[in-house]
């Protein structure tokens, strides 16, 4: 599961900020990074296990979070947006993204 700010470039998308099981984990919980559909189980199980997985980690990760946070995900190895840009752009990335604001809940610390 992704989540976070989106990044574009030409109008379409090129990534979002991270996995969530990346955010996840800066916090000591175990996510997976992928959830496969019609593999081995049945959808319903599956759908079952995402929403359990969000039941136990999103209070957890909400009451947590900051700014800081959000940003670091960016930028880390190989999932991250910014990540991603620097591979595909270079060092002048920004010149070719643009990257959305974060509009999530007030209560995200900076």
């Amino acid at each position: 599961m992704s989540y976070g700010r989106e990044w574009t470039s030409n109008g379409r998308l090129l990534s979002l900020s991270n996995n969530y099981s990346n955010l996840a984990r800066r916090f000591g919980l175990d996510i997976p990074p992928y959830y496969a559909m019609g593999d081995r189980e049945p959808q319903d199980v599956v759908v079952r296990k995402i929403v359990t997985d969000l039941k136990h980690s999103l209070p957890i990760v909400v009451s947590r979070l900051s700014l800081n946070d959000l940003l670091a995900v960016e930028n880390e190895e190989p999932s991250g947006a910014a990540a991603i840009a620097l591979r595909t752009f270079g060092e002048s990335y920004s010149a070719h993204v643009e990257i959305r604001g974060f509009h999530g809940p007030d209560h995200v610390r900076s």
